[in-house]
Protein backbone atom coordinates (compact mmCIF):
# COMPACT_ATOMS: atom_id res chain seq x y z
CA UNK A 1 0.00 0.00 0.00
CA UNK A 2 1.29 3.54 -0.85
CA UNK A 3 1.63 5.72 1.95
CA UNK A 4 1.86 9.91 1.87
CA UNK A 5 3.42 12.86 3.95
CA UNK A 6 3.38 16.25 3.13
CA UNK A 7 6.54 18.26 3.43
CA UNK A 8 7.61 21.80 1.98
CA UNK A 9 4.55 21.54 0.68
CA UNK A 10 5.31 18.81 -1.48
CA UNK A 11 3.41 15.10 -1.33
CA UNK A 12 6.01 12.62 -1.04
CA UNK A 13 4.28 8.72 -1.46
CA UNK A 14 6.28 5.95 -0.38
CA UNK A 15 6.01 2.41 0.13
CA UNK A 16 7.54 0.27 2.56
CA UNK A 17 9.41 -3.18 1.33
CA UNK A 18 10.45 -5.75 4.16
CA UNK A 19 13.19 -8.19 3.69
CA UNK A 20 16.03 -10.51 5.68
CA UNK A 21 19.19 -9.10 3.86
CA UNK A 22 19.22 -5.64 4.63
CA UNK A 23 20.53 -4.43 8.56
CA UNK A 24 19.01 -1.04 8.04
CA UNK A 25 17.04 0.97 6.04
CA UNK A 26 17.26 2.07 2.02
CA UNK A 27 15.38 4.49 -0.22
CA UNK A 28 15.57 4.09 -3.90
CA UNK A 29 13.84 6.72 -6.17
CA UNK A 30 12.64 5.00 -9.47
CA UNK A 31 12.34 7.67 -12.58
CA UNK A 32 9.12 5.94 -13.15
CA UNK A 33 7.47 5.81 -10.21
CA UNK A 34 5.94 8.19 -8.41
CA UNK A 35 6.72 7.38 -5.24
CA UNK A 36 9.90 6.13 -3.07
CA UNK A 37 10.43 2.57 -2.12
CA UNK A 38 11.65 2.20 1.28
CA UNK A 39 13.69 -1.36 1.68
CA UNK A 40 13.40 -2.57 5.65
CA UNK A 41 14.51 -5.25 7.74
CA UNK A 42 11.53 -7.38 9.24
CA UNK A 43 12.48 -5.97 13.02
CA UNK A 44 12.40 -2.60 12.00
CA UNK A 45 8.72 -0.61 12.75
CA UNK A 46 6.65 0.81 9.91
CA UNK A 47 6.76 4.35 12.63
CA UNK A 48 10.63 4.17 12.13
CA UNK A 49 10.82 3.88 8.98
CA UNK A 50 8.17 6.98 8.79
CA UNK A 51 10.66 8.73 10.76
CA UNK A 52 13.47 8.09 8.67
CA UNK A 53 11.58 9.37 5.60
CA UNK A 54 10.88 12.44 7.54
CA UNK A 55 14.65 13.13 7.74
CA UNK A 56 15.18 12.39 4.39
CA UNK A 57 12.42 14.50 2.59
CA UNK A 58 14.95 16.95 2.14
CA UNK A 59 17.42 14.47 -0.19
CA UNK A 60 14.00 12.88 -1.45
CA UNK A 61 13.34 15.61 -3.10
CA UNK A 62 16.68 16.72 -4.43
CA UNK A 63 16.50 13.10 -5.95
CA UNK A 64 13.47 13.50 -7.49
CA UNK A 65 14.40 16.87 -9.03
CA UNK A 66 17.38 15.03 -10.16
CA UNK A 67 15.75 12.59 -11.78
CA UNK A 68 13.61 14.77 -13.52
CA UNK A 69 16.32 16.72 -14.85
CA UNK A 70 19.05 14.43 -15.69
CA UNK A 71 16.65 11.49 -15.97
CA UNK A 72 19.21 8.86 -14.50
CA UNK A 73 17.26 5.60 -13.85
CA UNK A 74 17.48 5.26 -10.40
CA UNK A 75 18.69 7.28 -7.47
CA UNK A 76 19.64 5.14 -3.84
CA UNK A 77 20.14 6.69 -0.30
CA UNK A 78 22.44 4.85 1.53
CA UNK A 79 23.80 2.26 -1.03
CA UNK A 80 27.68 1.91 -2.48
CA UNK A 81 26.84 1.78 -6.31
CA UNK A 82 24.77 5.66 -5.40
CA UNK A 83 28.29 6.70 -4.15
CA UNK A 84 30.21 5.52 -7.12
CA UNK A 85 27.46 7.17 -9.33
CA UNK A 86 27.91 10.30 -7.82
CA UNK A 87 31.50 10.65 -6.99
CA UNK A 88 32.60 12.43 -9.40
CA UNK A 89 30.63 15.11 -9.41
CA UNK A 90 30.61 16.09 -5.90
CA UNK A 91 34.44 16.18 -6.04
CA UNK A 92 33.70 19.01 -8.77
CA UNK A 93 31.58 20.38 -6.66
CA UNK A 94 33.66 20.47 -3.88
CA UNK A 95 36.50 21.68 -6.04
CA UNK A 96 35.01 24.75 -7.09
CA UNK A 97 33.61 25.63 -4.36
CA UNK A 98 36.85 25.53 -2.47
CA UNK A 99 38.25 27.41 -5.08
CA UNK A 100 35.59 30.27 -4.45
CA UNK A 101 35.77 30.40 -1.28
CA UNK A 102 39.59 29.76 -0.97
CA UNK A 103 40.53 32.63 -3.17
CA UNK A 104 39.11 34.78 -0.08
CA UNK A 105 40.33 32.92 2.83
CA UNK A 106 43.52 32.14 0.94
CA UNK A 107 44.36 28.54 3.43
CA UNK A 108 46.61 25.93 2.30
CA UNK A 109 45.12 22.45 2.48
CA UNK A 110 46.65 18.77 1.32
CA UNK A 111 44.40 16.45 -0.30
CA UNK A 112 40.24 16.93 -0.80
CA UNK A 113 38.69 13.53 -0.31
CA UNK A 114 34.89 12.39 -1.36
CA UNK A 115 33.61 9.92 0.83
CA UNK A 116 30.41 7.93 1.74
CA UNK A 117 29.77 8.85 5.25
CA UNK A 118 26.47 8.04 7.48
CA UNK A 119 26.97 10.63 9.96
CA UNK A 120 29.11 13.96 8.66
CA UNK A 121 28.73 16.20 6.02
CA UNK A 122 32.30 17.20 6.43
CA UNK A 123 36.03 17.25 8.43
CA UNK A 124 39.22 18.80 8.11
CA UNK A 125 42.43 16.49 9.57
CA UNK A 126 45.11 18.26 11.52
CA UNK A 127 47.12 17.33 7.98
CA UNK A 128 45.17 19.12 6.64
CA UNK A 129 42.85 16.83 4.68
CA UNK A 130 39.54 18.20 3.80
CA UNK A 131 36.71 15.18 3.78
CA UNK A 132 33.03 15.78 2.37
CA UNK A 133 30.31 13.50 2.09
CA UNK A 134 29.26 13.23 -0.87
CA UNK A 135 25.58 13.49 -0.42
CA UNK A 136 26.23 17.38 -0.34
CA UNK A 137 25.58 17.16 -3.74
CA UNK A 138 21.79 16.71 -3.08
CA UNK A 139 22.02 19.83 -0.68
CA UNK A 140 20.34 22.93 -1.49
CA UNK A 141 23.46 25.82 -2.42
CA UNK A 142 23.24 27.63 0.79
CA UNK A 143 24.00 24.32 2.78
CA UNK A 144 26.76 23.24 0.79
CA UNK A 145 28.62 26.46 0.83
CA UNK A 146 28.34 26.60 4.71
CA UNK A 147 29.87 23.16 4.52
CA UNK A 148 32.51 24.06 2.51
CA UNK A 149 33.64 26.95 4.47
CA UNK A 150 33.26 25.36 7.70
CA UNK A 151 35.53 22.92 7.07
CA UNK A 152 38.00 25.16 5.35
CA UNK A 153 38.02 27.53 8.22
CA UNK A 154 38.87 24.42 10.24
CA UNK A 155 42.06 25.00 8.29
CA UNK A 156 42.61 28.02 10.85
CA UNK A 157 41.02 26.84 13.83
CA UNK A 158 40.58 23.47 14.79
CA UNK A 159 37.79 23.95 16.98
CA UNK A 160 34.42 25.51 17.02
CA UNK A 161 35.51 28.49 19.15
CA UNK A 162 34.57 32.20 18.70
CA UNK A 163 37.73 32.76 16.04
CA UNK A 164 36.78 29.65 14.33
CA UNK A 165 32.88 31.02 14.08
CA UNK A 166 34.19 34.87 13.13
CA UNK A 167 35.86 33.29 10.26
CA UNK A 168 32.86 31.11 9.00
CA UNK A 169 30.99 34.75 9.58
CA UNK A 170 33.29 36.48 7.02
CA UNK A 171 32.03 34.31 4.21
CA UNK A 172 28.59 33.32 5.63
CA UNK A 173 27.02 35.83 7.45
CA UNK A 174 23.67 33.81 8.11
CA UNK A 175 25.78 30.56 9.40
CA UNK A 176 23.90 30.39 12.77
CA UNK A 177 20.24 30.14 10.56
CA UNK A 178 22.35 27.95 8.20
CA UNK A 179 23.37 25.55 10.50
CA UNK A 180 20.19 24.74 12.48
CA UNK A 181 18.32 23.92 9.04
CA UNK A 182 21.44 21.97 8.42
CA UNK A 183 20.62 19.56 11.61
CA UNK A 184 17.15 19.11 10.73
CA UNK A 185 18.26 16.93 7.73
Amino acid sequence: MIRKFIYKNQEIKFLIKKTKRLSGLKITISGGKKYALVTKPFFVSDKTVEKFLKEKADWILAAREKLKNNKPKLLTFGNYQEFLRNKNQARKLVKEKIEKYNSFYKFSYTKIYIRNQKTRWGSCSSRGNLNFNYRLLFLEEKFQDYIIVHELCHLKEMNHGKNFWNLVSKQIPDYKEIRKNLKKI
